[in-house]
């Protein structure tokens, strides 16, 4: 039980069912990662989702391969993330690497995309919570960039 209302707290899952929800649990795993602990890697093939249930992790874009890494997010207690696989993409676009000790829910594509395709309502009810998920992101990153070229421009 403590898994459905684990599931069913969280908004992403809320418009689903209770046997949803079962089903869901059958093809999902939390998994425990320690400070600096990468969760999955820029350019690594995906097969699973996630959601953050216990820490803070970075969403990192490497420069070079030798380089240091610039943050392009944060993901915090009960965000999404690692949505590549869901949306269609085989590989993922940044790597996430956890700022704190964390608890992450991993939860694997293909079995969740057909719980989507077998209720279209549902489906398009969780499409919109990833939509708005990658759409405010989208909008911090923008505020950041910004404010660094306003503080460029003021010298």
């Amino acid at each position: 039980m403590e898994v459905v209302k684990m599931f069913k707290g969280h908004e992403l899952f809320q418009s689903l069912s209770f046997e949803d929800v079962n089903r869901i649990s059958d093809f999902s795993r939390t998994v425990d990662y320690e400070v600096d602990d990468v969760v999955f890697a820029r350019g690594e093939r995906g097969s699973q989702f996630y959601v953050l249930l216990e820490g803070q992790a970075n969403l990192k874009l490497p420069a070079t391969d030798l380089d240091t890494s610039l943050v392009v997010g944060r993901i915090n207690k009960g965000d999404i993330f690692g949505l590549s696989p869901l949306l269609g993409f085989e590989h993922f676009t940044t790597t996430a690497q956890c700022a704190t000790r964390s608890a992450v829910l991993a939860v694997d594509v293909a079995p969740f995309r057909d719980l989507l395709e077998s209720n279209t309502r549902v489906g398009a009810y969780i499409m919109n919570v990833i939509a708005r998920a990658y759409f405010t992101r989208y909008l911090e990153v923008l505020r950041r960039f910004q404010n660094i070229l306003n503080d460029i421009a003021l010298d």
